[in-house]
């Protein structure tokens, strides 16, 4: 799998992976199925994997802790931080970003996240 560098040191595969699938977003899902399509990721080289604070209120990054639990070496973890999707929240006038950027290491059960950034999604 080709690399690419993002920042100054940071190398990942060019092909990534972004969880939210593995959430029920797009309809139900299967927890198995999900980590087994997660080991198969890494098993064709694909090491970025992408989460956020929103996807399935914490599940996505718990099921991913079942991932890293024994392949923590082979990850690059990003985590998005800040969305929030609640309109009346945002009609009400309240900031549409949440300071935690830690949220997505610390639910998925590790020290820290490789990457975090910032997604304020749509308004």
């Amino acid at each position: 799998m080709p690399t690419v560098t993002l920042g100054d040191e940071l190398t990942v595969s060019a092909i990534g992976f972004g969880a939210m699938a593995l959430t029920p977003v797009y309809g139900e899902v299967d927890d198995a199925e999900s980590l087994a399509t997660l080991h198969r990721c890494l098993d064709l080289g694909v090491t970025f994997i992408d989460t956020a604070n929103i996807y399935g209120g914490g599940a996505n990054e718990r099921l991913i802790a079942k991932l890293l639990a024994d392949r923590r070496d082979e990850v690059t973890l990003a985590t998005k931080f800040g969305i929030t999707t609640n309109p009346a929240d945002r009609a009400a006038g309240r900031p549409s970003v949440r300071g935690d950027a830690a949220y997505g290491a610390a639910v998925s059960g590790q020290r820290y996240a490789d990457l975090t950034w910032v997604s304020a999604g749509r308004e």
